[in-house]
């Protein structure tokens, strides 16, 4: 189910981002490691990559979780880190400062023991993770990381935040795109009627007009269908002479 995930930006300007390809995806790290070498990150790529996930998981699920990291040498136990992406206005270089310094008081202390076990792992220069949750992000050239993550379709995700905050990141992480332009556009057309029923809604206020006042609009076609569902269907002259028995 692991899959490895090659990002370059390059690539996903030419739409395999957005195309969903199951082939590599990639996208530049050059731009953001400029950003961690202008903030003064001393974990670079390695703080740049456990902030972007950290506000992927906070926005998909909007719940807090305990985020524990896996360094070289730490013989794959995981060390819980104190990064947190708080609501409201978040630059994304807020939460790269602040997980720069949860790397760097982790290296001072590498052997803190847990509290509990963690919901979210990150693995930082390892190939494979190894259960739900874990995230395995290792550099693969000069300007390049490679991502496994716990789908293609978070990696995706990731890929677009990861992008997204290395060239605006001064912009507020939570109005950042994070996920592909098609899973978008999709998204919203999921949640379109399919009839807007423009003709029956009041021009001022554009809430629907109630069909007592359609019955007393201008006159229809009586054999015209004036109320239509599953397995029935009355015209106007029914609906008429129905009204009329019931005024009786």
């Amino acid at each position: 189910l692991w899959r490895r995930l090659s990002v370059r930006a390059s690539d996903a300007e030419v739409g395999l981002l957005e195309t969903g390809d199951a082939g590599e995806l990639r996208i530049d790290a050059a731009a953001m490691a400029k950003v961690c070498a202008e903030r003064g990150a001393a974990h670079g790529l390695e703080a740049a990559s456990l902030a972007v996930l950290i506000a992927l998981q906070r926005r998909r699920s909007y719940a807090a979780a305990s985020v524990g990291v896996v360094r070289p040498g730490a013989a794959g136990l995981p060390r819980e880190v104190a990064v947190e992406l708080e609501l409201g206005e978040v630059p994304f270089t807020d939460l790269l400062r602040t997980a720069d310094q949860a790397l760097q008081a982790l290296a001072k202390n590498p052997t803190a023991a847990n509290s509990e076990t963690p919901e979210l792992v990150f693995i930082w220069g390892s190939t494979l993770p190894e259960g739900p949750g874990q995230w395995s992000v290792q550099p693969s050239g000069p300007a390049q990381l490679s991502v496994l993550g716990t789908s293609p379709e978070e990696e995706r995700c990731f890929s677009v935040l990861f992008e997204a905050c290395a060239k605006q990141p001064d912009r507020n992480i939570w109005e950042m795109p994070m996920a592909p332009e098609s899973a978008v556009q999709g998204a919203r057309a999921w949640g379109m009627p399919a009839k807007d029923f423009a003709g029956y809604r009041d021009p001022a206020t554009h809430r629907l007009v109630p069909l007592t006042h359609l019955l007393d609009g201008p006159g229809k076609d009586p054999k015209a269908d004036a109320v239509a569902g599953n397995g029935f269907c009355l015209s106007y002259m029914e609906v008429y002479r129905r009204a009329c028995q019931v005024q009786q």
